[in-house]
């Protein structure tokens, strides 16, 4: 929003009877916060299934291992090894043993991952 748009705003306000200032009761305030980093955990996950299929290098939409510990070496660097071995082996799936987007997404909202992608 520009400053236009904001003082545009208050003289609609005005004209339309609005008090001098406007009021924000605290627990819409609370409200907006929490509203806001739910918006920003999806983003984030939205942002992590996207880079999912950036690491899926033949393209088939599954994650062998070795994609999968690229993409975690990248994203989650603290992640040791073994970590990251136990990780892929709790969300792949049984039948073939790679993993699907919607599965590596899930995975990393069950365990609260988080990742600063902007520094990607």
């Amino acid at each position: 929003i520009t400053q236009i748009d904001f003082d545009r705003l208050g003289s609609n306000w005005s004209m339309q009877g609005g008090e001098q200032s406007a009021v924000c009761r605290e627990s819409l305030t609370l409200w907006a916060a929490i509203w806001a980093l739910a918006l920003e955990r999806s983003h984030e996950l939205d942002l992590l299934g996207r880079i999912f299929v950036s690491f899926d290098d033949s393209g088939d939409g599954w994650l062998q291992y070795s994609e999968f510990a690229a993409l975690f070496a990248i994203i989650f660097p603290s992640v040791t090894k073994a970590e990251t071995e136990d990780l892929f082996l709790f969300g792949a799936e049984e039948n073939t043993g790679d993993m699907t987007r919607e599965v590596f997404v899930s995975l990393v909202l069950r365990l609260g991952m988080t990742s600063d992608l902007d520094g990607l």
